[in-house]
């Protein structure tokens, strides 16, 4: 068991435009139903919408950091927002 932490920020901005072209190219509709259903979601503001946003970009580089490895367990520190990114992942 490789005992690894993979920390998301700072962002990489080169893995960041990677992770999403990704995806986009190899997992378009997962990558779409994702997004369609996070912001199809109650967000009683603007403001709250683009967390949202941020946290779907933030999970979508998680995914893409952790797609070759032999991952049984996620941890996610907060209930709101580290739970998207984990979703996301």
């Amino acid at each position: 068991m490789e005992n690894t932490i993979i920390y998301l920020l700072p962002v990489n901005v080169i893995s960041f435009v990677l992770a999403h072209l990704y995806f986009l190219w190899f997992r378009p509709i997962a990558y779409f139903k994702l997004a369609i259903f996070l912001f199809s979601r109650a967000h009683p503001t603007l403001k709250l919408r683009f967390k949202t946003l941020l946290h779907f970009a933030e999970g979508v580089l998680a995914a893409y950091l952790l797609r070759n490895k032999e991952i049984d367990h996620l941890h996610a520190h907060f209930v709101d927002r580290a739970t998207t990114v984990a979703r996301c992942a």
